[in-house]
């Protein structure tokens, strides 16, 4: 199951990084990369097996379609009595 950005609330697709593959690629990158991680607060989400960086000023919200994954897993609203 692979994330999908939802992009109707990308307004400026131009602007994503793709920065390579695998999990913990940002600790992999070069200096450049994680400086602009620090510096400028870019965000990161893993879409496939590549991880995508962008500006929160250019993004406001991004999420998974797959909302069939938040029911299956834990749920904040459901209690066990």
């Amino acid at each position: 199951m692979s994330l999908k950005l939802q992009d109707r609330f990308i307004q400026h697709p131009e602007e994503f990084l793709g920065v390579g593959e695998a999990a913990g690629i940002l600790r992999k990158t070069d200096g450049a990369v994680r400086s602009l991680v620090r510096e400028r607060r870019l965000r990161g989400v893993k879409v496939g097996g590549t991880v995508w960086l962008w500006k929160p000023s250019l993004v406001r919200f991004v999420r998974p379609l797959d909302d069939s994954s938040a029911s299956h897993g834990p749920s904040q609203t459901k209690e066990n009595d």
